[in-house]
């Protein structure tokens, strides 16, 4: 299928007949015949997207708030669903949870080229849905959290994080919901996926520090004694950093698809920490974010 822009995400739809792309912040639905069968249009759409029922898709969207006097624009990030008459709905938005911190200076950028200067506040940069618990998971990169989101309340169920969450106000208060014992779980995050009540998978991209691999991180939730814990962690030998993207896909047998982006490697691990299988690309082509089905049929 021919595009104005990359498609930065694709996935099989719910009933395996279509593919669906992200295309800037529009959602298309492609048959097999490569024919375009619907386009969904979300404001500000951006980076990652879910399809929780047939045709309705949640995504993740900019949200710029003025503060100062309308000297400063901060940009934060919100859930949307939106459906294939593009009707959209807010699910949630960061700033009904939390206050950014304005003696912080955030990193600024044009805003999609329309000369809108933004200071980049959540980052937010992965989506997926639990389908069980009617919720969703959402990576906040620059919380360097996790949050889960009621998708019928709107409300924030948990928050994996550190104790003090750089750039949010009364950040020495803590915001996270779960101790985890002194040991930080999530690092520059660029995807979460819950597996169960208990168990979420995240990609950690790390800064990139002297040896500092990215990796996958299996997390066990005690909801009751309100701890966090490190259940696995795969790192490759190589010790691969990746800086743009990154996934790590839960998949049923209990293994996890994990998308090096940078380095153009995919594979398929065990939580023992072994490779299955692994394909390489060339040099200067990658993978972007995965999605996996077990039959078409």
């Amino acid at each position: 299928v021919h595009t104005d822009e990359t498609a930065r995400r694709a996935l099989h739809s719910l009933d395996k007949k279509a593919v669906l792309t992200l295309d800037g912040s529009s959602i298309r639905r492609v048959g097999f015949d490569g024919q375009v069968e619907h386009s969904a249009q979300a404001d500000l759409g951006h980076t990652d997207f879910v399809e929780v029922e047939d045709g309705i898709y949640a995504i993740l969207v900019r949200v710029l708030v003025e503060y100062e006097e309308g000297t400063r624009t901060i940009m934060g990030d919100a859930i949307v669903e939106v459906n294939a008459e593009g009707d959209q709905t807010q699910i949630w938005s960061a700033f009904d949870e939390f206050s950014p911190d304005l003696s912080v200076q955030f990193n600024e950028f044009d805003l999609d080229g329309t000369g809108i200067i933004v200071e980049d506040w959540t980052h937010a940069n992965g989506i997926s849905y639990n389908e069980s618990e009617d919720a969703y998971l959402v990576v906040l990169s620059k919380f360097e959290a996790i949050a889960q989101i009621d998708r019928s309340t709107g409300t924030m169920n948990w928050l994996i994080a550190e104790p003090s969450i750089y750039g949010v106000e009364d950040a020495d208060e803590p915001h996270g919901d779960f101790d985890n014992g002194g040991e930080s779980l999530i690092v520059a995050p660029h995807s979460a996926h819950q597996i169960d009540e208990s168990t979420v998978v995240v990609f950690n991209r790390h800064h990139g520090n002297s040896n500092e691999c990215s990796e996958i991180t299996e997390i066990t939730l005690d909801h009751e004694a309100a701890t966090a814990s490190r259940t696995w962690t795969y790192e490759t030998e190589d010790c691969l950093y990746v800086y743009y993207l990154g996934d790590a896909l839960p998949l049923s047998g209990g293994n996890t698809l994990a998308i090096w982006t940078t380095s153009g490697r995919m594979e398929q691990v065990t939580p023992a920490g072994e490779s299955v299988w692994r394909v390489e690309l060339e040099v200067g082509t990658t993978f972007g974010f995965s999605d996996f089905s077990e039959s078409l049929y």
